[in-house]
This record gives structure tokens, sequence and C-alpha cells, in this order.
């Protein structure tokens, strides 16, 4: 099992390869899932040709730790720099990063404060950048409806058995989200919101907001969506979505990393 070694814990990193990628994709999760949970989408990237990384937060996963340690998000942001690393060693193409939720304002935080982190492009889905809304009893809120995808979550060992306390939650994550608001204007890479229709989390007028004041920034609704949207019923609309935010966005880059024969094909 690959870890990495060079924090006080061992973090656990996965990557969906393909014998040609174009790009790659580095994925991080949201706040009581695991990177496992993603098989189904990184499999539908390396498709399109794109490797795929992602990360057991702390307290996720094959991460050690409790689930409170992760709504330190500027500790998360470490780590991920150091996924970053090996993604770096492997090869020098192109790097899309891509967050859900807690997983989205870890990654805006990690290029608000890295000025030397070089991407192609941001994907964000169901990312909170404003204070989480009370939302009162978890268990009567759908955030998904993709009946596979519920059942694994019922049966899931992985899955962090402790209650998110949302209230520390929002307190860990109003920490980034100030150095994000006072960064997102310079933000100088492609970045695209896509927001469930039904995600009480992230509404998408939020993502519309926050959208406005990237230069190159778009916000997609996606219609009957929740807020685990890559999990949800419409999740294959939403993968194309990405495998075509990332072609954009990278296409010039990968056609510097074509022989010449492979550009007359």
């Amino acid at each position: 099992m690959p870890f990495i070694h060079k924090s006080k814990r061992p973090i656990y990193y996965r990557v969906w390869d393909n014998e040609q990628p174009k790009a790659n994709i580095v994925f991080f999760h949201g706040i009581g899932e695991h990177s496992g949970l993603y098989h189904r989408f990184a499999h539908a990237q390396n498709s399109h040709g794109y490797r795929v990384w992602a990360i057991d937060h702390t307290g996720h996963g094959h991460t050690s730790g409790f689930l409170e340690e992760a709504y330190d998000v500027f500790g998360l942001a470490e780590n991920a720099i150091q996924l970053l690393q090996v993604v770096n060693s492997r090869d020098n193409l192109p790097i899309v990063l891509m967050g859900h939720s807690l997983g989205g304002v870890m990654a805006s935080l990690l290029v608000s404060e890295e000025k030397s982190l070089s991407i192609a492009g941001l994907i964000l889905t169901g990312t909170p950048l404003d204070p989480i809304p009370e939302l009162g009893d978890l268990n009567s809120i759908d955030m998904s409806l993709d009946p596979g995808y519920l059942d694994e979550l019922s049966v899931d060992p992985l899955i962090p058995q402790e209650e998110i306390n949302f209230s520390k939650l929002n307190k860990g994550l109003a920490r980034a989200q100030d150095v994000i608001s006072s960064k997102i204007d310079t933000w100088s890479f492609p970045v695209l919101f896509l927001n469930g229709e039904a995600d009480p989390i992230a509404p998408p007028i939020w993502a519309r907001k926050w959208a406005s004041r990237v230069t190159s920034g778009r916000a997609i609704e996606i219609r009957n969506g929740h807020h685990d949207l890559i999990n949800d019923l419409n999740h294959a609309t939403v993968s194309q979505l990405v495998s075509s935010f990332v072609y954009e966005v990278t296409s010039k880059e990968i056609l510097k990393h074509l022989t010449v024969a492979e550009v007359e094909k």
C-alpha cells in the first residue's frame, strides 16, 4: 500500500494509472469519506487518458488519526503538498487540482498560499467557500440518491465512525475561507465550480458568486444534483464535465508531450 512518510504519520494515497497519461488529476475528498469511494470516477477519467491521484485525509480511510484533526484545513494542505511532490517526481505532465467539499476548500487554500504551485486548472465540486448553514439533522438531508453509492457507504469499514461536529468544522473552515477570499481575485488559472441544485452545504448561488471573482471562472449547476455530486445519480454527466474541462485547460500542454508521429495521427 502506498504511503507518504514525511509527516508525523504515514499519509495514504492512491493512483489510478494508465499506459500513456496525458495529464494528472489530483483529487481531494470531502469530510467523512476516503479516496476509495472514487474508483468509478477515477476509472472514467482514465478512459479519457488522465492519471488520477488521491489522498486519504488525516483520520480517514487508511490514514490514521481522528476525524476532528481534519477540521484543520491548513494541516490537510501540508499533506497535499507532499502528494504533489510525489506527482511531480513521476513526470512533468500538466496538473489539474480537484477537490470536493472540504477537499475543495483545502485545494483552494493550497493554490492561494503556494505561489510556486504550477497547475493548469482547478475544479471544485460542492465546495463551501462560505460558512456551512445550520443543517439540523443530517439524516434528513439527501447527500446522494445513487442506491449503489448509498449501499457502499452503509457497509464500508473505512468510513470514519465519528459524528461530524459542524460547529468545529466551520471554525476550521473559517480560517481557510478568509485566506481564500483575500486571494481568489489573483487566481490566474481556469476554475470550474460544479454544484448540485439541491445542495444545502454549498448552494449553486454561492458558486456563481465566487466564480465571478475569478478571471477564468465558471459555475455549472447540476439539475437535481445533491452534495455528493460525483457519486450521485448524474455522476456520468459530472465526470464528462470534468474530463472536458481537463482537456480544455491541458490540451496545449498535452501537445508538448506528444511525439511528431502521435500528432500526425
